[in-house]
């Protein structure tokens, strides 16, 4: 990772596990899996746990305040109507608030994650390849098959985003943009919050018209008890909303999507065009080989060598196929390859002398276990077991009998 630390890390609640993450990565996010705690709720609630007003409550504290007061409120309400004054889990639950509470984390960018399921799923597929009497290589020969049978489905996926999808809304030119720079996976999600934009409406605008930066006060159809504050700018066309659905999920809200309709905005500013959310997200490696030539001293990208002899196939491709190529362009080009292959074979016989001067060195290895030298990995394939009755020895005796009494 280049010595970056992450922005958010997401862990169930183990001490030693929290405290290990807070002493190594003391600027990223450390949140506490929703899922875990909601599964551990089940077993300290008891009879709440049929209440669903109290579930609800509970709920809401999770994932739908709107502000840390709200929350304050909320959890002090329930602990008068429940008493819960006493309860141990659920105080400490309050002393964590901050890692597992939406109101409290929805400052920083998470992809709109709220528990570690993507783990969880790789560790159950894992875990249902082969049971533990099986053997290793029977493990290594399902997890190889799994790994293809994931890429054959991420290949079908960068097919079905190629062109632009079909909308809902044809000729908008804000969810156009979106189909043109998004994976399909992320512009539904896109397209839901346009839409979804038709339900919202202004209901109040806190500043005047003729200041750069203007403060409307909007309401949703579904919610209208809720209201939320987008705070737009004339000039660059960037906007805020107090639902940090931005912040959290890299998406733009159906509120902010309203007052781009509302102020006239024709397309969407580059800043909301998240480049890791982009239909050109993996082609890195262009950029990687030129970073590389260029001579920079950060760029520590280490490039498969399929990777790296597609690209190279591919731009000599194009080089040679360009009609604009005249006789003496393709003497040069094929001179310099010249050049450049002599130079591959010099330095590939110098790297071969070094490799066989360290093969005949002597290996002096204090640990005895590991001068034990490898040999190759013999299989021994096992008869297949049947559920065929083996027969028994009167009754063969006595089949021999008949098919001599036969003959």
């Amino acid at each position: 990772m280049n010595a970056k630390e992450p922005e958010v890390v997401f862990s169930d609640q183990c001490q030693a596990l929290m405290n290990g993450i807070d002493a190594q990565f003391k600027a990223a996010s450390h949140r506490l899996c929703q899922w875990h705690i909601n599964q551990n709720a089940h077993s300290h609630f008891g009879s709440l746990n049929g209440n669903n007003d109290f579930k609800r409550a509970w709920h809401h504290c999770m994932n739908w305040c709107e502000s840390e007061e709200e929350f304050e409120s909320l959890w002090k309400k329930m602990i008068e109507d429940y008493g819960l004054a006493e309860h141990r889990w659920f105080g400490s639950m309050y002393k964590l608030r901050k890692r597992w509470a939406s109101v409290f984390t929805n400052s920083r960018f998470s992809a709109g994650l709220h528990a570690t399921s993507r783990s969880e799923v790789t560790n159950k597929v894992l875990k249902d390849l082969c049971a533990s009497s099986g053997s290793l290589f029977n493990f290594v020969q399902k997890y190889e098959q799994i790994q293809k049978d994931w890429r054959v489905k991420e290949r079908a996926d960068d097919a079905l985003c190629i062109g632009t999808p079909g909308q809902f809304v044809e000729h908008n030119p804000l969810v156009m943009a979106a189909a043109k720079h998004f994976t399909r996976a992320v512009f539904v999600s896109y397209e839901f919050e346009a839409n979804h934009s038709l339900n919202v409406s202004i209901i109040g605008n806190l500043t005047a018209d003729d200041v750069q930066q203007l403060s409307f006060v909007v309401k949703t159809t579904t919610n209208p008890l809720c209201t939320r504050c987008v705070i737009f700018h004339r000039t660059s066309h960037e906007a805020s909303c107090s639902c940090r659905l931005w912040k959290t999920s890299g998406i733009l809200c159906c509120h902010i999507f309203r007052i781009y309709y509302h102020m006239n905005v024709q397309s969407i500013p580059k800043k909301y065009l998240l480049r890791r959310f982009s239909k050109d997200a993996k082609t890195r490696i262009g950029l990687a080989i030129r970073a590389g030539n260029a001579g920079h001293t950060h760029c520590h990208i280490s490039l498969p060598n399929s990777a790296m002899n597609s690209h190279i196939m591919r731009g000599m491709y194009e080089l040679l196929n360009d009609d604009k190529l005249d006789e003496t362009s393709r003497q040069i080009i094929v001179h310099k390859f010249d050049e450049l292959q002599k130079e591959i074979q010099l330095r590939l016989r110098a790297v071969r002398q070094v490799d066989k001067s360290h093969d005949d060195a002597p290996i002096h290895n204090p640990n005895p276990l590991l001068r034990t030298p490898f040999h190759d990995l013999v299989i021994h394939v096992k008869r297949r077991f049947t559920n065929t009755r083996l027969s028994r020895h009167w009754e063969r005796s006595k089949k021999k009998e008949e098919k001599q009494g036969l003959l």
